[in-house]
């Protein structure tokens, strides 16, 4: 795949296919989180959105890998349990689920998934359910978190890394204030980053 073809292209799965062979296991995770994120409003509050946070805690390494495993058995318990179907949401029962439903049960799985899924994750049923659901939006996120060129990142002058600006960034990431983004921008320019690519 040609750089050109990188930054322009909307075919996610070969963008996936392409930085597959040297994505590590947190880029893979928390594109599997932002994806989830992005049908967000169809996981009502409890167990899947729970999973998704669970997902991004353990990318950044806040989460032990024991916790992140217990969800996929959280994930897959009610067709263990006796009695009346078990339900997803307090709504409808598996058997009565909607595609939104099992798109969003994915989504949540996909979050917690032992590395050797996330390897594969362009064959999972997930990356199929959210191909309808997510549309465009699973290329701009490959691109977010591989960069616009995967093979040479952006490269980082320490110097950047001002108090101001490291403490900007630390509550934008760990806040979700993205909407502050523009403002560690102006930091980073402060501080002397002139590289498009980094702003």
């Amino acid at each position: 795949m040609t750089d050109g073809e990188w930054m322009t292209s909307e075919d996610a799965t070969a963008l996936l296919r392409a930085v597959q062979p040297r994505a590590t296991e947190r880029k893979l995770r928390l594109l599997a989180c932002a994806v989830a994120r992005t049908i967000w409003d169809q996981m009502p509050p409890g167990l899947l959105r729970e999973a998704v946070v669970a997902g991004e805690l353990h990318a950044d390494g806040q989460l032990p890998d024991d916790d992140r495993q217990a969800f996929i058995h959280r994930l897959y318990a009610p067709w263990g349990t006796d009695g009346p179907p078990a339900t997803w949401f307090g709504g409808p029962p598996w058997a009565e689920a909607t595609r939104d439903d099992w798109a969003a049960f994915f989504a949540a799985k996909e979050a917690v998934a032992p590395w050797q899924s996330l390897s594969r994750l362009t064959f999972s049923p997930a990356w199929v359910m959210w191909a309808g659901r997510t549309g465009r939006w699973r290329a701009v996120l490959i691109r977010d978190i591989f960069g616009p060129d995967p093979a040479a990142p952006p490269a980082f002058d320490p110097a950047w890394r001002t108090p101001d600006a490291v403490a900007l960034a630390g509550h934008v990431y760990g806040d979700r204030s993205f909407d502050r983004l523009p403002d560690l921008a102006a930091a980073l320019a402060n501080a002397g980053c002139t590289d498009t690519v980094v702003l």
